[in-house]
């Protein structure tokens, strides 16, 4: 996947938005607003607030399908049923790219984060859709040999 450089990449640091932790205290929302505001006009700082609800619903929405895709899987390994390697490597590539967007915090490239967790939606759908499938499937096959 390529790479999309976020819109602050080389211009500024992070100690120009993140002031306070170099002061050995911990980033809040308010201290990064002001640091916008210190550079752009006042209303400048919404603009963060927009970037940081972007970013959790982001991450909640891809949240519940993660969470979806674990209990379709763990409800397949409790009937004994086999989860292909396949299946399990899609998955993990969808956890890795949401892990990324959480762990980086989306706010730091909103771009970026919406490509990665946009894939990651892409790959949980095509689990959901494969275990749904093999479901079908095995559920046709129940019932022709059961006649």
């Amino acid at each position: 996947m390529k790479e999309i450089p976020g819109l602050k990449a080389g211009v500024i640091d992070c100690a120009d938005c993140h002031w306070d932790t170099a002061q050995g205290k911990r980033s809040k929302p308010e201290n990064i607003r002001a640091s916008c505001v210190r550079c752009h006009e006042q209303g400048y700082g919404k603009i963060l607030d927009g970037w940081l609800a972007a970013g959790e619903d982001l991450l909640s929405q891809t949240a519940a399908k993660i969470e979806r895709v674990t209990r379709l899987m763990e409800s397949k390994r409790r009937k004994g049923k086999k989860i292909y390697v396949s299946y399990k490597n899609i998955f993990e590539e969808a956890k890795r790219n949401f892990n990324l967007v959480k762990e980086g915090k989306a706010i730091h490239n909103i771009d970026y984060s919406e490509v990665l967790i946009s894939r990651a939606n892409d790959k949980l759908d095509e689990v959901i859709r494969l275990i749904e499938e093999e479901s079908r499937r095995q559920w046709t096959a129940d019932s022709f040999f059961s006649s």
